[in-house]
């Protein structure tokens, strides 16, 4: 069960301290509540111990160290704040910066398809370097990875729930196979969040630039 939390770590570069805790005073007594409400970790139980009464000098336990479902919603809940220059009934887009002079920009779409009369939900991701103005696909290994991609599951997952689409489809580039792997591994988040939902595929595809592009897809599930 750890492996795709050590993956997910490994491809965004993060090295695991021993210590987690120590070395993050924000983790407050209001913050490991937080913690055990969003989590359902209920008194008396292992995790509760764990997260609670950890010692990581003396045992090298770390409280955050519970289980890999939580430990994701960790990593996923860290999301940079964003703006939405654009906002039409069949077009958003949202805007944020991270760190290393990057803007990154999360263009959404509503469409229909003319076939079946579905309702489809286009998300698609670029990043453009500040300083030179570039688009670029490039893979940086900042410590703010994570960040990125928790931003990009939190527009994601509001845009899923506010519009409710048959099918939805996100694409990006698919310059590197870590990078391509930590989408999979976001996409399938996304759908344990949302269980109306469940994963159709994948397929390559072009961009209008002409970048290979990955294309994940999910569709809502039949009802019974």
């Amino acid at each position: 069960m750890n492996s795709d939390l050590t993956e997910l770590q490994r491809l965004a570069g993060i090295v695991k301290q021993p210590a987690i805790i120590q070395s993050n005073p924000s983790y407050t007594s209001t913050e490991l509540a937080r913690i055990q409400r969003e989590n359902n970790i209920r008194p008396g139980t292992p995790d509760w111990f764990r997260l609670w009464f950890a010692k990581p000098y003396l045992t090298g336990e770390t409280p955050l160290d519970l289980s890999e479902d939580i430990q994701l919603n960790e990593l996923f809940d860290q999301p940079y704040p964003y703006s939405q220059p654009i906002r039409t009934k069949d077009r958003r887009v949202y805007q944020f910066e991270g760190d290393g002079f990057m803007r990154y920009t999360v263009n959404v779409r509503n469409q229909q398809d003319p076939a079946t009369n579905q309702k489809i939900l286009g998300l698609g991701f670029e990043a453009e370097d500040i300083q030179s103005g570039e688009r670029t696909i490039k893979r940086t290994n900042r410590h703010d990875t994570l960040k990125v991609f928790a931003t990009l599951f939190d527009i994601a997952s509001k845009e899923l729930k506010r519009q409710q689409p048959d099918y939805f489809e996100f694409a990006s580039a698919a310059d590197d196979p870590g990078r391509i792997a930590f989408y999979r591994k976001m996409i399938n988040r996304l759908i344990q969040s949302s269980p109306d939902y469940q994963v159709s595929g994948e397929r390559k595809d072009v961009d209008p630039y002409g970048v290979p592009q990955q294309v994940f897809t999910a569709s809502k599930k039949l009802s019974n």
